[in-house]
């Protein structure tokens, strides 16, 4: 389902905003989607019994994920803000306040 193309799409995801991802372990968070992916797919699609248990480290491994992306998320929205509020008035002091 995710090749290496989606693993460079979440580490660049910010290069519109001239932001890269925070690096903070992004390898091991890398692992930790995946992982996350192959316990939905299993949980989805059981073989058998066992394949519907989720372990400690399962669930620690989608939370530390999650935690992460929802972080990151947070930071590219607050940087895009400032990048709007900055394209704003850089139009506002060249044409002036055209909302008046």
């Amino acid at each position: 389902m995710f090749g290496n193309s989606q693993h460079h799409l979440l580490r660049y995801v910010g290069e519109p905003l001239n932001k890269r991802l925070r690096q903070t372990h992004i390898e091991a968070l890398w692992s930790m989607l995946m992982n996350t992916i192959e316990v939905r797919n299993r949980l989805t699609h059981p073989k058998n019994l066992l394949e519907q248990t989720v372990n400690e480290k399962e669930i620690e491994n989608c939370v530390q994920y999650l935690m992460w992306f929802y972080d990151n998320t947070i930071h590219f929205i607050k940087q895009h803000t400032k990048n709007l509020e900055s394209e704003i008035a850089i139009y506002k002091e060249e044409y002036g306040d055209i909302t008046k």
